[in-house]
């Protein structure tokens, strides 16, 4: 059993050794992986500017917005279309791909 042992563990370190010198990367999933389970209604913020309906992916804003959902967006989260505009999250996300730039940043 013992020879049995050294082979299996001879096998899998040469097995290891191989993957990493090929250069395969083990690619993980950006952001979560399950469905997002359903969040519990927010009570209302405090008042103040915002759009009728939810915010969307890609979407210029060009009055101060509140958040009422995460955003998953494939490429641009929100464009901010003028001066002086608050975005409020409102324990919210926005969440995209990260393409080497950085993973949370503003763009101008």
């Amino acid at each position: 059993m013992g020879v049995f042992m050294k082979n299996c563990f001879a096998l899998v370190l040469a097995l290891v050794y191989l993957i990493v010198l090929s250069g395969v990367a083990l690619a993980l999933p950006y952001g979560p992986t399950d469905p997002a389970p359903a969040d519990p209604p927010k009570p209302p913020g405090p008042a103040g500017p915002g759009p009728a309906g939810p915010a969307a992916c890609g979407e210029i804003i060009t009055e101060s917005t509140v958040l009422t959902e995460d955003l998953h967006c494939p490429y641009h989260g929100l464009h901010i279309g003028a001066d002086e505009i608050m975005l409020d999250c409102d324990g919210y996300a926005i969440y995209g791909p990260s393409l080497g730039l950085s993973d949370v940043g503003l763009l101008e």
